[in-house]
């Protein structure tokens, strides 16, 4: 279990790293990509937020 919680986290943090390093190349359409890079961010805290209930309720 705890190495599924830090799988998730490692996944999570690659995942917003790649999309940050993305923005660096200065397209054009950077807004656009912060706007998908809040919602990927939202999704990701969802996750990491789920996955610390699971980790409270597996201590219990």
């Amino acid at each position: 279990m705890i190495n599924e919680i830090t799988d998730t986290v490692i996944n999570c943090a690659d995942i917003i790293l790649n999309e940050a390093k993305k923005l660096d190349a200065r397209e054009i359409d950077t807004a656009h990509k912060l706007e998908r890079l809040k919602k990927d961010v939202a999704v990701l805290k969802r996750k990491l937020g789920e996955a610390v209930l699971e980790r409270d309720n597996f201590e219990e």
